[in-house]
């Protein structure tokens, strides 16, 4: 009892002591009860006390790439907000520099949550176009500046510089976690948590032919993941007047091939068709989103309609219907009509007369997006158009001599060395290898790149050279167990795509190819084809 006594009698002599924020405090309340401001020296002790409250922090913040690597990073704040006290040394400012160090900035500044640092970034960016999606509730800080991102070269893509303006950083808080927030004014909104995230096209040294897809890292997270993919109207940046024999162009083999219907043989055979008939994952819609300008149509007419398809005699299946390619180029044409696509109709099944006579009647019903040409003049090449003469426009050519018609959009498709018929034309060398080992077809395409690319400046024949980067599966070899699928073979073809044609074209200067063809397109293939545009 003694003891509870003394500590009782202790306690209010400890509490009745005023410390520096009470004393400030007391002062002000006096100052405004005469009618006069505070002191400015009670101010800057008041200022000293919430100082000597607050704790700085290392908040590190993650930027964490998906297939690519960066070579580095840079973030100049241009303005800010942070919680009253939390930087009283004032290491947060407008022009200040960070550099991205061991994949993180670090940003120096204590932690104390405000609903004014939320409104300030709720007003600048707006949660629509944040990684949340939602306003915020309070944050212990917020940025908003310029981001500067570096790509290495690696595996074909090509060193590029990107700037993105009007990046914001912010930091919140959940449960007993850091949240971190990012946001570009503007910038649309991708799946849940990212945003997709534009650079500015006058100071990135690349064109804006990408955009980036930024996501948060969740609660307790301290990272922001980003990727990025080819927008899919990358003409747009390139010149009208660039001919098309100097484009580089990815094109698709078997462009139909993405589903399979009608397919011969039982249930073995139809794993069989899926391994070694289906040689796409998109419909020609979203391969003409994926980058692809160039493409090998094959119709048969089976099953009372017009068909896509690949077969070997009966064995093998049909394809994305007719009428579902065309509008699928279509509908693309004409909400991106910066764009172009060219396709190839060829290897009409049995030769057939009907069948040919089918599919001009189909044509004529998409007459508004065909390019047409008058009379034959003493240029009758396609590949010398201009890209400001093709765009929104589909170029038909055709590999046989029925239903040619410049006036009505049916070119003729030649293989180098031909040189007969009269009227528009596009003229290609497309030789495949044959041949089911990359090795081998890197080989023979390689001795044929030597020998043909460049050749649209012959002065007697010019023609396009096209690049078959695709691999024949050989029977009755892939009967075999484990012999491996077209997909797979194409994969790993495509991904050492880009560092051939790194090597060659600027490495050793080749000549570029005009169509880079390929199995199984996809949006890093794509994009690695294109950038040799630019």
């Amino acid at each position: 009892m003694t003891l509870l006594l003394i500590c009782t009698a202790a306690l209010p002599l400890v509490l009745s002591q005023p410390g520096p924020r009470d004393q400030v405090h007391a002062a002000a309340m006096k100052a405004r009860a005469r009618g006069k401001d505070s002191d400015p020296a009670e101010t800057e002790l008041f200022a000293k006390s919430l100082a000597s409250k607050m704790k700085y922090r290392d908040n590190d913040v993650e930027l964490q790439p998906s297939g690519f690597t960066v070579e580095s990073a840079e973030y100049e704040i241009t303005e800010f907000k942070v919680t009253n006290g939390q930087d009283p040394d004032n290491e947060i400012r407008a022009g200040r520099k960070y550099t991205l160090s061991d994949g993180k900035f670090r940003f120096r500044v204590g932690r104390k949550g405000s609903e004014d640092v939320a409104n300030w970034f709720n007003e600048r960016i707006g949660g629509q176009h944040s990684t949340f999606g939602h306003d915020a509730g309070k944050l212990n800080f917020a940025f908003i500046g310029t981001l500067t991102v570096t790509l290495a070269e690696d595996k074909g893509v090509r060193r590029q510089m990107f700037v993105f303006k009007d990046i914001a950083f912010a930091q919140g808080h959940t449960g007993t976690a850091n949240n971190w927030w990012f946001g570009q004014k503007g910038a649309e909104r991708g799946e849940s948590n990212a945003i997709l995230g534009v650079p500015d096209a006058t100071e990135s040294l690349t064109p804006a032919t990408s955009i980036f897809k930024f996501r948060r890292g969740g609660n307790g997270v301290n990272r922001v993941d980003f990727s990025f993919e080819m927008v899919d109207d990358w003409m747009k940046v390139v010149p009208d007047t660039t001919v098309l024999h100097e484009m580089v162009l990815p094109g698709t083999h078997d462009a139909g091939m993405s589903k399979l219907s009608h397919c011969f043989g039982s249930f073995a055979t139809s794993v069989i068709h899926n391994k070694f008939t289906k040689t796409q994952d998109d419909d020609v819609y979203n391969q003409l989103k994926l980058g692809s300008r160039y493409f090998d149509i094959r119709v048969d007419y089976d099953h009372d309609e017009l068909f896509t398809y690949h077969r070997t005699g009966d064995i093998g299946c049909n394809g994305e219907k007719l009428t579902s390619v065309l509008n699928g180029a279509k509908a693309y044409l004409q909400s991106r009509p910066t764009e172009t696509a060219i396709f190839k109709i060829s290897q009409i099944r049995d030769n057939s007369a009907d069948t040919k006579a089918r599919i001009d009647t189909l044509l004529g019903h998409y007459d508004s997006i065909l390019l047409k040409m008058p009379a034959p003049t003493n240029d009758n090449d396609l590949g010398n158009l201009p890209l400001g003469d093709v765009r929104g426009k589909l170029i038909i050519v055709q590999d046989y001599n029925e239903y040619l018609d410049d006036a009505r959009g049916r070119f003729r498709y030649r293989t180098a060395g031909d040189d007969s018929n009269s009227g528009h034309y596009l003229r290609i060398y497309d030789r495949y290898s044959n041949k089911y080992s990359y090795d081998d077809m890197q080989s023979d395409q390689i001795e044929k790149w030597d020998s043909h690319a460049g050749k649209w400046q012959d002065e007697v024949q010019p023609y396009t050279f096209l690049l078959s980067w695709t691999l024949t599966p050989q029977f009755p070899a892939l009967l075999t167990p484990g012999y491996p699928s077209i997909k797979e073979q194409a994969q790993d073809a495509n991904e050492k795509l880009g560092g051939v044609l790194h090597d060659r074209i600027v490495g050793s200067t080749k000549p570029k190819p005009n169509i880079v063809y390929i199995d199984y397109i996809d949006g890093r293939t794509g994009y690695i084809i294109t950038q040799y545009n630019f």
